[in-house]
């Protein structure tokens, strides 16, 4: 009766797995050829980068995962985040506002947020990426969260618009853009999707809602999951039943391969593993609702 149903139902998604990894991969691949793709830099918010019509297109031979080379070309092209029509050139010499200090060439391109010379808040420069802005070395995915968390605590007790209310009216203005910009940072570093998404975008390829590329089986298991916390109401067991046994261990799981695919710079893979934590995300924001309310 029912669990031979269930064990036929099982056998087919086996069965159609590779079929569809496959469909989902040519779907990558065709919707890396044509889109557009903005590089976004620390300087800037998306609404921002939405507007720049010099945005470039991808070349869907870069996004080739068989081919280093390629991969290389279009990891190379995205070193100065804002060649893609961000009006700050990205390396520009920065020069103070206040004494018209200039930063050596030694320390031209570190993301420094006052002035050596007088001391003053200065605008940060154009071209700083997210791990640059939060102190973090290196564009990795493998991202210590409690380093992160002590960076960003540093960088808002010396930027919070709190500390500026007896300053200039310019640098009341740069503090609450610095924060602005820091927030930003933390938030799309400090989660494992937006990490992703980030670091897509960063090796030229812009990542949208792609769900619909996800592995069917993995699909499946989190439907799974979401019945039962609907379904939990007042059961504490069965969210952290969840929580403990599919949720954290697929979050981490996931967060590994990413590493090794952003390391390898696998685009495709990497793109798919993001959409995984797109669901994942939107499981564990169902847990917290859920746990908020118990």
């Amino acid at each position: 009766g029912i669990n031979s149903t269930s064990s036929m139902l099982s056998k087919l998604v086996k069965q159609c797995r590779p079929l569809v990894q496959q469909a989902a991969r040519a779907t990558v691949r065709q919707m890396s050829s044509s889109r557009t793709v903005r590089v976004p830099c620390a300087s800037h918010d998306d609404a921002q980068l939405a507007g720049w019509s010099s945005a470039r297109k991808v070349n869907s031979r870069r996004m080739n995962p068989g081919g280093n080379r390629g991969m290389q070309d279009a990891a190379a092209a995205c070193v100065t985040p804002c060649e893609t029509g961000c009006p700050e050139p990205a390396h520009s010499n920065p020069v103070c506002w206040n004494c018209n200090h200039s930063k050596s060439k030694q320390t031209q391109c570190s993301p420094s947020l006052f002035c050596d010379g007088c001391g003053v808040m200065l605008p940060i420069p154009g071209g700083t990426n997210f791990f640059d802005l939060m102190g973090i070395e290196g564009e990795t995915y493998d991202v210590d969260t409690k380093v992160l968390d002590t960076r960003y605590k540093q960088l808002m007790a010396k930027i919070h618009p709190d500390k500026f209310m007896q300053k200039s009216k310019r640098e009341q203005e740069l503090s609450a853009t610095q924060c602005s910009q820091v927030n930003a940072a933390y938030s799309t570093l400090r989660c494992p999707h937006k990490r992703a998404v980030y670091m897509l975008r960063r090796l030229g390829f812009d990542f949208e809602d792609q769900t619909s590329a996800t592995d069917p089986e993995f699909m499946m298991d989190v439907m799974e999951a979401s019945s039962e916390i609907q379904d939990a109401a007042g059961d504490q067991n069965a969210i952290k039943r969840v929580r403990y046994e599919f949720y954290e261990p697929q979050l981490d799981a996931n967060c590994r391969e990413a590493a090794e695919a952003f390391a390898r710079q696998d685009v495709l893979l990497a793109a798919e593993i993001t959409a995984r934590l797109q669901y994942l995300k939107r499981l564990g924001n169902m847990i917290q609702e859920k746990e908020e309310v118990m």
